[in-house]
């Protein structure tokens, strides 16, 4: 009886094996997955209809009335529809805190630029705010 019990242990030690390896390929998957996770978080933040209430151009903020609203959807187009009821067609993708934007439509009248934007979230109270940075002097505040 014994040795059937040595020979059992035996058996369960040598079956666990050492694990003395450092983890390397799952360490790269759980930055990817954290990096995608955090892509989705963001494209469900920016998706839905906003109205841009503020252009800044060189630290000067021009308040609209009657603001231009962007609705952007899951399937990575958008719709800007301005003030006069004219719209413009936009194609976006985002990877990080950038947002991507391209004009669909052929006018060289648009409003926003075909650029890359950096994108920052301020979450207030009651709203959701986006500021788009094309670049350090000119910015868009857009809110949901």
């Amino acid at each position: 009886m014994k040795n059937i019990l040595h020979l059992i242990i035996i058996l369960t030690l040598i079956s666990c094996g050492f694990d003395n390896k450092e983890p390397k390929d799952s360490t790269k998957y759980e930055i990817k997955n954290k990096d995608l996770t955090a892509t989705k978080n963001v494209d469900a933040k920016i998706i839905g209809e906003w109205g841009i209430y503020t252009h800044i151009i060189n630290g000067m903020g021009t308040n609209c009335n009657v603001c231009p609203r962007i609705e952007f959807t899951a399937s990575e187009s958008a719709i800007l529809t301005l003030p006069s009821g004219d719209s413009e067609s936009y194609k976006w993708s985002s990877s990080g805190n950038i947002l991507k934007l391209e004009l669909i439509d052929e006018t060289s009248d648009y409003y926003l630029p075909n650029s890359e934007y950096k994108m920052e979230f301020n979450e207030k109270e009651k709203y959701i705010e986006l500021t788009l940075s094309l670049s350090e002097t000119r910015q868009f505040i857009l809110r949901k």
